[in-house]
């Protein structure tokens, strides 16, 4: 797997993908000659660039403050070792328009899957405010609450119908702004065909399992990306119940 030292990491907005990260960073390579040091201290030895070069390679990600601050994190530690190591499968090769001229990126394909996305998912919200879970896990305030997926059909006669599915659990943090738009949500009518469509692709997203009486059963779990999401999975129990 490839090794990179970050030098820049830098939010912005472009088109069509919208809001990302540019992060720059240069190949870290095995130095030569170090051979009896490396047999001697049982190390090896790596050379790189610190500053934007012709090796500099240009990576563009969805944006999201956690994985600004994980990435912020690592490349603080590159003295130690530690190494940026994206995973090359999960990218593909893009052009990308700057005032220096065009130039070659690797782009995730998570912007891709984010771009294709046109049929939202359908949801049931809470029926009332008082069904958000208000809380504080690991010193952050957030709210927390299940919906119920749902699949809508129109009927020949000019009416719809609609199925209700399992339940899957979103997790925001609790700020005037969120909780407007929970408000909001919770106002729709779905007997006039008004259903909560998130746009799932600005959150981390895992599936989890929930022990019933009558056995497991598995659901959804959206993660805002304004989240830690290894925080929130952390004290998992905390935040849903």
């Amino acid at each position: 797997m490839r090794q990179f030292v970050i030098i820049d990491i830098e939010q912005n907005t472009v088109q069509p993908d919208g809001e990302v990260l540019i992060v720059k960073a240069n190949p870290v390579k095995q130095a030569e000659g170090f051979e009896h040091l490396e047999q001697m201290f049982g190390k090896k030895y790596f050379i790189y660039a610190m500053n934007e070069c012709d090796e500099t390679e240009v990576f563009m990600l969805p944006y999201s403050e956690e994985l600004t601050q994980r990435l912020v994190r690592l490349a603080r530690r590159y003295e130690d070792g530690d190494y940026w190591t994206p995973n090359m499968s999960e990218y593909m090769d893009a052009r990308l328009s700057t005032p220096n001229g065009i130039i070659t990126i690797h782009k995730s394909y998570a912007l891709v899957r984010r771009g294709m996305k046109t049929n939202q998912q359908k949801y049931i919200p809470p029926v009332a405010d008082w069904e958000f879970k208000h809380k504080v896990v690991d010193g952050m305030e957030i709210v927390s609450f299940s919906a119920t997926k749902t699949t809508v059909r129109d009927n020949p006669d000019g009416g719809f119908s609609w199925d209700s599915g399992e339940m899957a659990f979103f997790v925001f943090p609790d700020d005037d702004e969120n909780m407007q738009m929970l408000n909001d949500a919770i106002k729709l009518e779905p007997q006039k065909k008004q259903f909560w469509e998130p746009d799932t692709s600005n959150f981390y997203h895992a599936r989890i399992s929930m022990n019933e009486p009558f056995g497991s059963t598995e659901h959804d779990l959206f993660i805002s990306h304004e989240l830690p999401e290894e925080s929130i999975l952390d004290n998992l129990q905390d935040a849903l119940w």
